[in-house]
């Protein structure tokens, strides 16, 4: 399959919309959708596509560029790769390659929307002509708006087929990845590694809300002899998905057994008793259990 181009469309009208990012995107989203043009006949808005196009809007505001490739390198395949969406088998895989992405900048989202219609290759693009983007019902979209830039609004579409990864939900662990690296640390990350040496992986640096890059080791936990409990002093995420933080007990060090907390008020409080001479924390994937 050749490599193929989507050139970027440049428009230099700036003002505020007076609206929100994520109204922005749904309105990007309906225009594109429900637009006379459009030849799909179903379209699939898809989160993992929205997060990937976020986040490309956001890094062409704060890091200056408006290109497909970004300064990291990477295309936008690449990048929806790296977001866990499974793209075609026979579609190549170079670093640089684009066959899902059209880009934007300038004031509204009608003005976009209409240099796409304007533009050959966007329309093919946006609206879905031939076989190759007819087969794109999955979307997503992303807009960013900072002042003190230089088009000020930024707007990303994503098409892609059907996702073919065998887990398709966001995750909020790959959202936090994205939220807070560049596509350059996102494909260097071992899900495994302690990048900061504070004993940590990546899983357990998201979970418990630390900083993965600055040492800050987990706390030791603490005994109350009166009311016998142990307290971890920890606050793990609400939003975990597929990460598990799970704390064990055993009274020989061979079998261990989960304990819930009864109390998370300080932390996670376990109870103590002749069965649970020996505590364990774990944070693991849960496909990894």
């Amino acid at each position: 399959m050749r490599s193929l181009f989507l050139p970027t469309m440049v428009f230099a009208m700036l003002a505020s919309t007076g609206l929100g990012n994520e109204a922005i995107e749904d309105q990007l989203a309906r225009e594109i959708a429900y637009h006379s043009a459009q030849q799909r006949a179903e379209m699939v808005r898809d989160p993992i596509l929205d997060m990937v196009a976020r986040h490309k809007a956001r890094s062409m505001a704060t890091r200056d560029f408006t290109a497909h490739i970004g300064p990291d390198g990477f295309g936008p395949n690449r990048a929806i790769r790296l977001a866990g969406y499974g793209l075609p088998d026979w579609w190549p895989d170079n670093k640089d390659d684009n066959h899902t992405e059209s880009l934007g900048f300038g004031y509204s989202v009608a003005t976009v929307v209409r240099e796409w219609y304007g533009s050959a290759a966007h329309k093919r693009h946006v609206f879905g002509e031939g076989d190759f983007f007819g087969s794109h019902t999955h979307y997503g979209v992303g807009y960013a708006y900072v002042p003190d830039s230089k088009y000020q609004h930024y707007y990303v579409f994503l098409s892609a087929p059907p996702n073919e990864a065998a887990t398709k939900e966001l995750e909020p662990y790959r959202t936090w990845l994205f939220d807070h690296h560049t596509l350059r640390q996102i494909a260097a990350i071992n899900d495994a590694d302690d990048l900061d040496g504070d004993g940590l992986n990546w899983h357990a640096e998201f979970a418990l809300g630390h900083d993965p890059y600055v040492a800050d080791p987990i706390p030791s936990p603490t005994f109350d002899l009166i009311a016998r409990s142990l307290t971890w002093p920890l606050t793990p995420r609400e939003d975990l998905g597929s990460i598990r933080v799970i704390i064990e007990h055993s009274k020989d060090l061979e079998l261990w057994k989960p304990t819930s907390p009864y109390d998370k008020t300080k932390g996670l409080t376990v109870p103590l008793d002749e069965e649970r001479g020996y505590f364990r924390l774990q944070i693991v994937w849960a496909a990894d259990e």
